[in-house]
């Protein structure tokens, strides 16, 4: 497959083209091989809360080392926490600021080669590298960062995975009148050079225009794609469908995995919370943006890489309609795309509907805990999944998973 096949295939969105006939699908039904198993969580660490001196901003991403120690990145307070094995704060890194090792609204974290961490930065997108002892180590660019050159590139989300690196970045552009939004999928190297693009598609920013769309919102950004540990990349173009696109280290396209699936049609109020409290500034004034949101939510709503090879896909439907001290229900898939099983995380005074979870290696997982909370305090609005209104602090749980 030539880079122009892979970035039509990106255009095109829902439809492959003649060329692409040739890729194997792996078709599965709605019911996997070995069934539903519960696994349950068995809490090892807690930080914050109430009774913890600390306090936590808005813990957005999470991130574990060979050693066992975890990584928090507080996007409110502009700074990376890293915990031991057995929960003690060992360090804070970073901090608000432009000076070296100083980031301001930080989006993503990643850990890099050598023990470094990396903190992505919206606009203009980069990754800002700290040494473990949090001693700057410069930054890796996203994209030409001459506004001359495409515009700014603004970054969403970086995945490290060994000595493999993968954004999902934008670009708006002048065109005439219009203001063109480009978002992409794209490989680097450790210098910020493009080396694939997978996934692009390009269409007229509607924001700009006071309006918020949600299907034309949709792209693979918000947890839609993920990096394994040998480089395979994993991504749901779809919003419509339940697909993911499997792509080689190269950028091959090399399969499709297919499962049947049932769209979650929206209730009256989840409707009403997409695009909730969305405001853009518009010559220099605040406008509520105009919403335009889908009766179903998006098939995939998140993708995770397991160590072992499997796909853990978290559907529309796993964390919605949850039985009773059950977070989330993930499908999860062999390394040849066949769904094996079910897997539904169950912590005791779990709340799938204002809980984040998140999966840190084979044997533990982290939940937050009034995430929906947090998000609403910095925002002013609500996820779509929450319907909380618990107005207790954020608090961090470190869970080992217990098989059955």
């Amino acid at each position: 497959m030539t880079r122009g096949q892979q970035l039509l295939l990106g255009l095109i969105g829902v439809a492959l083209p003649a060329w692409a006939t040739d890729v194997p699908r792996v078709r599965n039904g709605n019911a996997p091989a070995e069934g539903v198993q519960t696994w349950q969580l068995s809490e090892q660490w807690r930080a914050g809360g109430t009774e913890d001196e600390h306090v936590f901003g808005l813990v957005s991403q999470a991130a574990i080392d060979p050693q066992g120690n975890v990584y928090l990145l507080d996007q409110q307070l502009c700074q990376v926490l890293v915990y031991s094995p057995d929960g003690r704060r060992l360090r804070v890194l970073g901090g608000e600021g432009d000076g070296p090792g100083e980031f301001r609204m930080p989006w993503d974290m990643t850990l890099l080669p050598g023990g470094r961490i990396g903190v992505g930065l919206t606009m203009p997108g980069k990754i800002v590298v700290l040494e473990n002892d949090g001693t700057p180590a410069g930054t890796i660019p996203i994209g030409n960062p001459d506004p001359a050159a495409g515009g700014f590139h603004v970054l969403d989300q970086v995945k490290c995975r060994g000595e493999h690196l993968a954004v999902v970045a934008r670009t708006v552009e002048q065109d005439g009148d219009a203001l063109i939004r480009r978002r992409y999928l794209s490989i680097l190297d450790f210098e910020g050079r493009e080396k694939v693009r997978l996934l692009e598609d390009s269409s007229p920013d509607a924001i700009l225009q006071g309006k918020y769309i949600e299907r034309d919102d949709y792209f693979v950004n918000l947890g839609r794609w993920a990096l394994g540990p040998d480089g395979t990349v994993f991504a749901a173009p779809h919003r419509d469908r339940y697909a993911v696109s499997v792509f080689s280290p190269a950028g091959e396209l090399i399969r499709i995995i297919e499962r049947e699936f049932d769209p979650w049609k929206r209730s009256a109020a989840e409707k009403a919370r997409v695009g909730e409290g969305m405001i853009a500034i518009i010559d220099g004034e605040q406008v509520r943006l105009e919403v335009e949101a889908e009766d179903h939510a998006p098939c995939i709503s998140s993708l995770h890489a397991a160590a072992n090879g499997d796909l853990w896909v978290l559907s529309a439907r796993g964390t919605r309609d949850q039985p009773p001290g059950v977070l989330r229900t993930f499908d999860v898939f062999d390394p040849q795309g066949k769904f094996v099983r079910q897997v539904a995380i169950a912590l005791e005074d779990g709340d799938p509907a204002a809980d984040r979870l998140f999966l840190l290696d084979g044997d533990r997982m982290l939940v937050i805990k009034n995430y929906g909370g947090s998000v609403r305090g910095m925002t002013g609005s609500g996820a779509e999944d929450d319907e909380s209104t618990d107005p207790t602090p954020l608090e961090i749980i470190c869970c080992r998973i217990q098989r059955p």
